[in-house]
């Protein structure tokens, strides 16, 4: 079953207690252009949601004009940094959401025109978060959609 459309925490599965605990979080919360995105401690601020609609992920502090406007981008680069930018790049936007558990919601996060998944790149703490091709078994590829609401 593929991922709803909908409001979600997604939570990095990559740590020392195997509890899907750290979110994907833009930042330090802001939302311009190429600012980089990290996995954190849950905090609960609406710079942890994410809605996921039309193949992308848009980070969850938008305007109210029911655009949705910053995603989750890939930075084009040797680096392959994953950052929000805004909803113009396909190459480095459409996602492809890969199930690892369903039944938990757990899937792999992978930019639909690239062998490139996003990865978690620390245990604990505050960690960056890039674009990595494909680790088997790995739980640094590993997400959890904790659903918020639903479309």
């Amino acid at each position: 079953m593929a991922l709803a459309k909908g409001t979600y925490r997604i939570h990095s599965c990559y740590n020392k207690t195997g509890k899907c605990k750290n979110v994907l979080y833009p930042d330090r919360g802001k939302t311009a252009n190429g600012t980089r995105v990290y996995t954190q401690k849950l905090d609960g601020s609406p710079e942890q949601t994410w809605n996921y609609a039309h193949n992308r992920l848009y980070i969850g502090t938008q305007d109210n004009s029911g655009r949705e406007k910053k995603c989750l981008d890939r930075l084009d680069t040797s680096a392959n940094y994953a950052d929000i930018y805004d909803n113009n790049d396909p190459v480095n936007q459409l996602l492809t959401m890969e199930p690892v558990s369903e039944k938990k919601q757990v899937y792999r996060i992978k930019l639909t025109n690239k062998k490139l998944y996003l990865t978690a790149n620390t245990v604990s703490g505050t960690s960056s978060c890039t674009w990595q091709p494909l680790e088997r078994n790995s739980k640094k590829q590993e997400w959890v959609f904790e659903p918020l609401t639903q479309a």
